[in-house]
């Protein structure tokens, strides 16, 4: 990493946290301010992409994960300004809430009708060492090779691509009764790693996103 900075290499960091370096978090983002960095902290956990459940043990308990959101929301809180190109000084834990549910429904406009679950396929890609094109570095699906095809029109006609933009309105009914929807930002890879379909209920996501509005809605009230 000093290196990168070193040679002027753009450096972003990116840490899974688990129980295995919750007790950490907070040196890791002080050791991305000394590199002159950012740093992105996401307590998602995946099953493996055989279907293979255990490193979801790794995950955080309720307690933990309650305990890293109220830490990373605090250090986005330190980054929020310069995301939406106003002074951080003057901002909250309200406009947080608005930021959340802005992301979640349009990164534009946050009142809108114009609803987008998730990114897979539509705003993100991910491409292996093989040429392989997936939706998302997550989601599994194989939408075609660019060492055999043009990336152009894998992206615009691959039979998976197009199945999976058909069905990005779809969701479980537990899903569209929640009253917490306009706020999570539902993932097609846990649901389709946790369920075996990328429009199914993800528990992990559900239980996620409940911890982060408790967390939000509490700040909020202190602010």
């Amino acid at each position: 990493m000093e290196l990168l900075r070193e040679n002027g290499v753009p450096l972003l960091l990116k840490v899974t946290v688990g129980g295995f370096n919750l007790g950490e978090v907070e040196e890791i983002a002080a050791l991305a301010d000394a590199l002159g960095a950012k740093a992105v902290f996401s307590s998602l956990i995946f099953p493996r992409n055989d279907g293979d459940r255990s490193p979801t043990s790794l995950r955080l308990d309720d307690e933990g994960l309650e305990r890293f959101i109220r830490f990373e929301t605090a250090y986005m809180l330190e980054n929020l300004g310069e995301i939406l190109g106003v002074e951080g000084s003057s901002l909250g834990y309200r406009d947080l809430v608005r930021y959340v549910r802005k992301c979640a429904v349009d990164p534009a406009r946050l009142e809108s009708e114009n609803r987008r679950y998730c990114g897979a396929g539509r705003t993100v890609f991910a491409l292996n060492p093989y040429g392989e094109v997936y939706p998302c570095v997550a989601l599994p699906l194989v939408l075609g090779n660019v060492m055999k095809d043009n990336f152009a029109r894998i992206w615009k006609d691959s039979p998976p691509i197009l199945r999976l933009r058909e069905r990005e309105e779809r969701l479980a009914v537990e899903c569209e009764e929640c009253d917490l929807l306009d706020r999570c930002a539902i993932c097609r890879a846990l649901s389709f790693l946790e369920g075996g379909s990328t429009e199914g209920l993800s528990r992990e996501r559900c239980r996620q996103t409940r911890a982060l509005i408790k967390v939000l809605v509490h700040e909020e009230a202190r602010d």
